[in-house]
């Protein structure tokens, strides 16, 4: 089965693009396999193109081959949410996932056939929710950020934050700082053109994915009929409005306007 990885940040729209996606008919959807795996937990180290880490090929490698190593599933969210008919060789494999920003250089070496695709939201919006979620303190508080330091001081390519190592952040700028860090890590290592843009598919959805589709060989699809759900499986509803706008009642503070403002854009964003 050829597959494609579609990986964001939490937050960024990822289980919106992958849901809306899995409602294709020539789509197998696989919803977060590497969460509370090896990957999961090492997302902050990168993997280096060299590295072997055989449970985790051998599960890439298996559903390459059209079937699902079970016992390398540590979350029950897979089931919950993938959908997928192995019997139908038909389809291609989408792989939606949040833990991969740390190996993409190591997913390209050891698996060039994939396809790697980044999602794109707004870093400001991405924050709000991630705050709003409580997410900052659930799952990236003082060991994300310690994590973070230690990978920009180690990784060239995140010199532009180290200045910000030193500057007495706040619980905000901190959060940012992770966000930034590893997002602009993945940029670094994707393919400039491999990037769907979550604003753009809201407005979009038709246009935007079936672009994505027509790129693999995939028939035309209405996708709009599917873009009013909620696709959250964890936190607080989805909110339809750009609640970051007003979430910061006296503006984004300067050292997270710093931080967010130091991340390359991505082409075409919103």
């Amino acid at each position: 089965m050829r597959l494609i990885i579609l990986n964001g940040f939490d937050r960024s729209g990822t289980s919106l693009t992958g849901g809306l996606l899995s409602k294709h008919p020539q789509v197998n959807y696989f919803f977060q396999p590497f969460s509370s795996t090896e990957v999961h937990r090492s997302q902050y180290r990168p993997w280096a193109p060299g590295e072997e880490h055989p449970a985790t090929e051998s599960f890439i490698r298996a559903l390459q081959e059209g079937y699902i190593r079970h016992d390398f599933i540590a979350s029950d969210w897979f089931e919950r949410f993938s959908h997928y008919d192995l019997d139908d060789r038909q389809r291609i494999g989408v792989i939606k996932d949040t833990k991969l920003h740390t190996k993409i250089a190591w997913l390209r070496s050891r698996f060039p056939d994939i396809e790697l695709y980044g999602i794109w939201r707004d870093p400001r919006a991405v924050l709000c929710s991630l705050i709003r979620n409580g997410f900052h303190k659930k799952w990236y508080g003082d060991t994300a950020f310690h994590a973070t330091c230690k990978l920009v001081r180690e990784d060239g390519c995140l010199e532009t934050f180290l200045p910000f190592l030193g500057c007495g952040l706040s619980e905000e700028a901190r959060m940012a700082l992770v966000f930034a860090a590893r997002t602009q890590l993945m940029m670094s290592n994707l393919c400039p053109d491999n990037w769907l843009v979550y604003e753009q598919i809201l407005a979009s959805p038709d246009e935007v994915l079936n672009r994505f589709c027509t790129a693999h060989g995939l028939a035309g699809f209405e996708f709009s009929p599917w873009c009013n759900r909620d696709y959250n499986v964890t936190g607080l509803p989805y909110q339809a409005h750009d609640l970051w706008k007003s979430y910061f009642q006296e503006g984004i503070p300067a050292q997270v306007e710093q931080i967010l403002g130091s991340i390359n854009p991505v082409p075409d964003a919103a």
